[in-house]
């Protein structure tokens, strides 16, 4: 397995993959659309997506965006995020995030924030990434948990 995390607008091919694979990990309500995608590969604004690929095939992907349609206030946001089930447990979803992290610092940004839909998951998996919980909203018709990290200038 030789996992490289790149940028989705180098890979446009696999668009519709990662739309399926999101839809099997996150759901219907929570999975990317694949306009949504597209229409980023035609912009230059601060969203960015990677994707990670096993040897060029897509396996998961994790996004920067400046808003969301939540918390105007912040910016800006990490997600989606997902990987494929079977390679869920590899730290992909960790080399996701630092990727979305770095670009996060190399714009300037210090903070980042995220929304997740599955408590359990933002008081487990990322409380253990650093993120710390900063309110509860309400999103798509669901009670959310808001998340932020700071972002430690990188050395060098």
């Amino acid at each position: 397995m030789a996992i490289t995390i790149e940028l989705l607008k180098n890979y446009p091919q696999h668009i519709s993959r990662l739309v399926q694979i999101g839809h099997e990990e996150l759901g219907p309500t929570w999975a990317p659309k694949e306009e949504q995608l597209r229409q980023q590969l035609q912009s230059d604004l601060l969203s960015k997506t990677f994707v990670a690929l096993d040897e060029g095939t897509p396996v998961g992907m994790c996004s920067l965006s400046k808003t969301k349609d939540i918390r105007h206030d912040l910016t800006p946001w990490l997600g989606p995020l997902f990987v494929a089930k079977q390679y869920q447990g590899r730290g992909i979803g960790s080399q996701l995030i630092e990727a979305v992290k770095q670009k996060a610092r190399m714009l300037g940004f210090e903070k980042l924030h995220l929304c997740t839909h599955d408590f359990e998951l933002a008081a487990g998996y990322y409380q253990r990434r650093c993120w710390k919980v900063i309110g509860v909203d309400e999103w798509k018709g669901y009670l959310v948990t808001v998340m932020k990290i700071k972002l430690l200038k990188t050395q060098g």
